[in-house]
This record gives C-alpha cells, sequence and structure tokens, in this order.
C-alpha cells in the first residue's frame, strides 16, 4: 500500500518537475530568440520607422488620417469623414464646423474638442 503511494507520489514529482523545466525552456528560448532579433542587422531600421507620437491639440486642417485616429472616439470611419468634408468645403473654419461632418454629433464634438484645433 505504501509503495504504491511512493510511487504515485514520484509521478506526480517527476511531472511537475518536467513541466516547471519546460516552462524555464520556453521563457530562456523566448529570450534567446529576442537578443537574436535585438542583435540583427536590421534591428535600427524597426527603430527609425516607428511612428511619431501624436500631440495634441492637432489641426484639424492639416490631419493625417493617423492622427486624427488617435483621438479618443474618433475611428477610421470618422476620420475619413472629416478629411472629406475638409476637401469638399476647403478646409474648417472652426472646431464648432465639426458639427457638419457626417457621425459627428453634439456629444462627440464636446468630447474630442480639447483635442483638436484650426490652427
Amino acid at each position: 500500500m505504501k509503495a504504491k503511494y511512493y510511487i504515485k507520489q514520484i509521478i506526480i514529482l517527476v511531472v511537475w518537475f518536467l513541466a516547471m523545466a519546460w516552462l524555464v525552456y520556453d521563457l530562456v528560448k523566448d529570450e534567446a530568440e529576442l537578443r537574436n532579433v535585438l542583435a540583427d542587422d536590421d534591428y535600427p531600421r524597426y527603430i527609425e520607422s516607428a511612428p511619431e507620437a501624436v500631440t495634441f491639440p492637432i489641426n484639424i486642417n492639416t490631419a493625417t488620417l493617423r492622427e486624427l485616429k488617435a483621438i479618443e472616439g474618433i475611428g477610421t470611419a470618422k476620420a475619413e469623414a472629416i478629411i472629406g468634408y475638409r476637401e469638399e468645403n476647403g478646409g474648417f473654419s472652426s472646431v464648432d464646423e465639426l458639427i457638419n461632418v457626417t457621425g459627428i454629433g453634439k456629444a462627440t464634438l464636446e468630447k474630442i474638442r480639447k483635442y483638436v484645433t484650426v490652427g
């Protein structure tokens, strides 16, 4: 009876040990892959191609799609609508004119007002 108990405990211990060894191996393997990527000659290219941070407020008369999408509450469709309105009407004369853009209502305008300007 005790022999079965000890064999069971040894099996559990071996399985636990193998699981821990596998986790350690997986962590070390990922770290080694990361070091290989960072040591690669192409690494500086990744740094150079990283997008610059968007600074607020942004000028809605010159903002890019990426800049407009950085505003909380503005997705691709609304950003494209802002650019479309700007192109069709020759730009915005005031931030309040955003209310004329499809998909932007009073609530959205008030939410984004502090993030935009017509500088």
